[in-house]
């Protein structure tokens, strides 16, 4: 009995060991299975997301090897719910799939998608261009490695120099036209005070003879009029004006003996005497041309104040230009040549005494007002008291006229030459204009040809943001987006025919809508970055310095102003250094070379070519330097960046509708995602959520 007692206690107790053995099993099985199905549920995301990238713009990465998920699946927005549609059916299908080939017994390891949401989205335009900067050095740093960048980027760095050496020399600009406005002012004062006719720093000549006005400051004189009476010391000038000069000695005289004409006459006579009447027209005239000389001597002595406000000016400007040249980043002798030549440009005399001309404009003043005062003696009283009184005014008149400053107010025309007067100003605008507007034709012979086509896609525009992406140094990556520019699009030497826009690297640097506005404008960008390496070669060369300053004498000597002859050999040397840059641009159109650095050997343009406007005929071939797509390379590595990367995101938009894909847009193409999805894991009656985070 006892025995039966025990074996059923054991078989009690074996029972339950035996259920807990199972129910630790079972628990570690499920435990299992739970864990397996949130490994499937992650891997089902992954693939799923996988998926969705492999609908990756093809023809993108066919023709530019960029590597984008395309939102827009052929339209022209990003489709979220399309992107969510592609990663849920995708991951009920990889959960389904018959042949069960994620894991065997996946029905015992079900996880189904219940939602997917984008958090984050980051495309092409996004970062500043950053985004598409990177897609681009990924790819392109495995042709180019950071080696090849040394040699170019010494080429770059000239090139930037003789940039900055340019704009070095533009900090006298400013000096220069503070110089030009004094000037100006000064033959704006002789116009008044001579009578001389002037413009644009020049006295104007017609037919060989200096024009005139009818009143200025000196016309009323007391004295007869001479070269020496007048200061006048140049024969054509004193022969253009010298008909116009009213002699006060004679006019005085003229009335005083028509007055004793009067006086002779008996007193019944006296009132019909047609003398009386001449008098009276002849005071008239001169009260007239008393009043006229008053207003163009108020008038001088205004401009001869804004001429001492320039000169403080030009004094202002030379010390600021000085202080931006010490500030630049350049070296010393440069830095000394460019002071020296502002020194230069400010040294030299006036061709006038500012103090005299000033004190004798205030006296004549003070003279024209006693001159005006005749018109008092007017009178149809001929008493011989009466006239005795007209001819003692004359007399006090004629005490003040006789201390006149005439001889003071002079200045020396001793340089003038009638023959060479023409106004520099106008010379050198008319040589600047020719080379402006038909700057294509001075390059290509046959303008004819090029290409009309115009940009049909909307400009991008980059997305400001702060993005984490890891990027090449900043100066190789810059080397390399450059370069992949150079392998990717073409430009006006290159076959171009499949394109839309024909000059492709054109756009990219100066992003005109068509295509010769592309090219005109990099015609003209060439021209300005090798008038600025012609520029320091000119400063350089003695002899081409000669030269200017020889043509400046020409055509403003004659004024005898040093400060605007040495203004005008400037004016000169910047628009033969730009000439030169066309004839450059010429050469590298037709396909040849030319050198960062002129030399006599190698400098094409003479200065009688460029002033007789023949400069097609002065190109010269070498076989040294660099080719038209390699200063297009150092252009736009000198360029902005996110400039260079948004035109080219133009430029494949607008290959990438040519190919058909009227939909596309750099705007929908996305680099990476960052995605939330919940899986739901059977078990039981009751589902457990999983989250799945990723970063695609």
């Amino acid at each position: 009995m006892m025995r039966k007692k025990l074996n059923g206690y054991m078989t009690v107790f074996s029972s339950l060991c035996f259920a807990l053995i199972v129910s630790l099993i079972t628990v570690c099985i499920d435990g299992a299975r739970l864990q397996g199905a949130r490994a499937l549920a992650y891997m089902i995301n992954d693939l799923s997301l996988d998926t969705l990238m492999s609908y990756y713009s093809k023809p993108l990465f066919e023709e530019y090897q960029l590597l984008f998920l395309d939102a827009g699946f052929g339209e022209n927005k990003v489709d979220e719910n399309k992107i969510k549609e592609i990663v849920m059916n995708n991951a009920v299908e990889n959960m389904e799939k018959p042949d069960n080939i994620l894991i065997p017994y996946t029905s015992y390891l079900s996880a189904d998608i219940a939602e997917f949401d984008i958090t984050n989205m980051v495309k092409a335009v996004d970062n500043s261009g950053k985004i598409m900067e990177k897609e681009i050095t990924e790819y392109m740093k495995y042709a180019y490695p950071a080696e090849l960048l040394t040699d170019f980027e010494k080429t770059a760095d000239d090139l930037k120099n003789a940039e900055d050496k340019k704009d070095t020399n533009d900090e006298h600009k400013s000096l220069e036209k503070a110089i030009r406005n004094q000037n100006n002012k000064i033959f704006e004062l002789i116009e008044k005070v001579d009578g001389i006719r002037t413009k644009k720093g020049s006295i104007s000549v017609s037919g060989g003879t200096p024009d005139i006005v009818t009143t200025y400051a000196k016309k009323i004189m007391y004295y007869d009029k001479s070269m020496s009476q007048t200061g006048i010391n140049n024969a054509d000038i004193y022969n253009a004006i010298s008909p116009l000069y009213i002699e006060l000695n004679k006019t005085f005289k003229d009335i005083t003996d028509k007055y004793n004409e009067i006086l002779d006459k008996p007193e019944a006579e006296r009132q019909y005497d047609m003398n009386d009447e001449y008098i009276n027209n002849t005071i008239s005239a001169l009260i007239n041309n008393t009043k006229e000389a008053r207003e163009e001597t108020e008038a001088a002595l205004t401009i001869l104040a804004q001429i001492r406000e320039a000169s403080d000016d030009v004094e202002k400007k030379k010390d600021e230009a000085k202080k931006k040249i010490d500030n630049k980043d350049a070296d010393e002798d440069t830095k000394n040549t460019l002071k020296q030549t502002i020194d230069d440009m400010c040294e030299g005399g006036c061709i006038f005494d500012e103090d005299e001309m000033e004190s004798g404009l205030r006296h004549n003043l003070s003279i024209y007002s006693q001159i005006i005062e005749l018109e008092n003696i007017s009178s149809t009283n001929t008493t011989s008291e009466n006239i005795n009184s007209r001819i003692q005014a004359i007399n006090n008149c004629e005490d003040y006229a006789k201390t006149l400053k005439i001889r003071e107010l002079s200045f020396d025309y001793s340089k003038f030459d009638v023959n060479s007067s023409s106004s520099a100003d106008d010379i050198l605008d008319s040589i600047e204009d020719f080379l402006d507007n038909g700057i294509l034709s001075l390059v290509i012979d046959d303008t004819s040809t090029l290409s009309e086509a115009s940009l049909s896609v909307t400009p991008n525009a980059v997305i400001e943001g702060d993005t984490d992406v890891e990027t090449v140094n900043p100066v190789y990556g810059k080397f390399l987006t450059t370069q992949y520019a150079l392998d990717y699009f073409d430009n006006y030497l290159e076959d171009n025919s499949d394109n839309t826009i024909k000059y492709e690297l054109e756009y990219i640097l100066c992003g005109e809508k068509t295509d010769k506005g592309n090219l005109t404008e990099t015609v003209l960008k060439l021209a300005a970055i090798r008038e600025a390496a012609n520029l320091a070669y000119l400063f350089s060369s003695p002899s081409k310095m000669q030269e200017a300053m020889t043509l400046a004498t020409t055509l403003v000597g004659f004024t005898g102003i040093y400060p605007l002859i040495k203004v005008t050999q400037l004016a000169i040397i910047a628009l033969w250094a730009y000439a030169e840059g066309i004839m450059d641009a010429r050469v590298l159109l037709a396909g040849g070379k030319v050198d960062i650095m002129k030399t006599e050997d190698t400098w094409m343009l003479s200065l009688d070519n460029l002033m007789n406007k023949d400069i097609k005929n002065n190109t010269k071939q070498s076989d040294s330097g660099y080719t038209y797509k390699q200063y297009l390379q150092f252009m736009l590595y000198l360029k902005n960046e996110e400039t260079v990367i948004v035109r080219m995101m133009d430029l494949i938009e607008e290959k990438m509708h040519k190919l058909g894909y009227t939909g596309f847009a750099m705007k929908n193409c996305i680099y990476s995602l960052d995605t939330t999805s919940s899986y739901d894991i059977r078990n039981g009656n009751r589902n457990i959520k999983v989250i799945a985070h990723k970063n695609y």
